[in-house]
């Protein structure tokens, strides 16, 4: 799943834009299994300021807040598999 993930962050960024807040909420998956990204409302070019909601925010987009996103879901998913294999012992 991670893989889908990161694969549809490489793209994005292949085409000059970062999601800057790639999380669990943003994730949605198709009938087959197969992650992808939504919820593009902010997601301004690389190095642009973010905006969202009207209100500009002092931070500029950066492509390593959604590796760093990416790395929140795997750990969150990691722990969920940890917990459940916890259950069935």
């Amino acid at each position: 799943m991670c893989i889908g993930i990161k694969s549809g962050i490489e793209h994005l960024h292949s085409r000059g834009f970062s999601r800057n807040d790639v999380n669990p909420y943003n994730i949605m998956f198709k009938l087959d299994g197969t992650a992808v990204i939504i919820d593009f409302d902010s997601h301004p070019r690389i190095g642009e300021k973010l905006v969202k909601g009207g209100a500009q925010f002092y931070e500029f987009t950066n492509p390593e807040k959604d590796y760093s996103g990416l790395k929140h879901i795997e750990e969150s998913i990691d722990n969920h598999n940890n917990k459940s294999e916890e259950l069935f012992e």
